[in-house]
């Protein structure tokens, strides 16, 4: 259906689904976690730059660090004054393109702090990213920065509910996993609750998670012990 319809309309149309038969409830499962704390896999490519991702395992959308995780990310990769911009961009010159993302499921999730480099600093990039995430325990953000996330948070929100897409992210998908259906001001409101001592358990809780570290790209042969020693304290 195309153009502007009513509400009564659309209810209508969708009426036809309600013949489809109800499906059956799958209980999920957390995936079993990572025999080993690092896992450091490196792939030769004849790109010009060094696509770097460093992944931690995390508890699921269900966990009460989970807003905690969505606002550690906009610390991080939230425009050009979030923490990782700044540094591994402003200060540093070290990324071409920088990125932070917590993709997340009910019951298992993925933080990623990601950036694509040169060759020579493949090994700061791994360093740098660890240390970002040290910061937030030791220094999470409080007075203006956290104003700052905050008003980001609440952008985000309302951009998101102006969009099919997002509406959609936000009132049906937890009707798919079973999962509380909260209002845009409900989410919001969980989101202004994260105090700086919530963020340093969060960051505590991801730098605890298993920990994957790819890199694809022009490598020499001693790519992977480099990071193996940036990351050494995860063995």
């Amino acid at each position: 259906m195309l153009g502007p319809q009513d509400h009564d309309t659309l209810r209508a149309a969708g009426s036809i689904f309600e013949a489809l038969p109800a499906g059956r409830t799958v209980e999920l499962a957390a995936p079993e976690p990572p025999k080993t704390p690092l896992t450091v896999e490196v792939e030769h490519d004849h790109r010009s730059q060094c696509d770097c991702r460093l992944t931690f395992r995390t508890p699921g959308r269900d966990h009460e660090l989970s807003p905690a995780f969505a606002m550690i990310r906009a610390a991080l990769d939230d425009g050009f004054a979030s923490r990782m911009h700044r540094r591994l961009g402003t200060e540093l010159g070290l990324a071409y393109e920088q990125w932070a993302m917590w993709e997340s499921y009910p019951d298992a999730g993925i933080f990623e702090l990601g950036a694509v480099v040169s060759e020579g600093k493949v090994s700061t990039f791994f360093q740098e990213a660890r240390d970002l995430l040290k910061g937030l325990i030791e220094s999470p953000p409080s007075g203006p920065e956290l104003e700052r996330i905050r008003f980001r948070a609440q952008f985000s929100l309302e951009t998101a509910g102006e969009t099919t897409e997002g509406l959609i992210a936000i009132n049906s998908t937890p009707l798919l996993f079973g999962e509380p259906v909260y209002t845009l001001d409900q989410r919001l409101a969980r989101l202004n609750s994260i105090e700086p001592e919530t963020f340093a358990r969060a960051a505590e809780s991801i730098l605890s998670g298993s920990c994957v570290a790819y890199c694809v790209g022009p490598i020499t042969d001693g790519t992977k012990g480099a990071i193996l020693n940036a990351l050494a304290e995860f063995n």
